[in-house]
């Protein structure tokens, strides 16, 4: 759930026209877009979204290499 505290900072993203698109369409069911990619975000600062490995990853992670 997300806090109540102050939000007074940004996180941007470039992403594919399609993306952004579906993003929009799918994220205006769960409450829009700001308030799903917030509660994305604090889920994983809380270790509650697991991310699976993509299958043409974009980046390599540093873990890893």
């Amino acid at each position: 759930m997300a806090t109540k505290k102050t939000k007074d900072q940004q996180i941007a993203v470039r992403v594919s026209p399609d993306v952004r698109r579906q993003f929009i369409n799918l994220s205006s069911k769960y409450g829009g877009t700001s308030y799903v990619l917030r509660e994305l975000v604090e889920a994983f600062i809380e270790n509650r979204v697991e991310i699976a490995a993509p299958k043409n990853p974009l980046y390599v992670n540093k873990e890893q290499s």
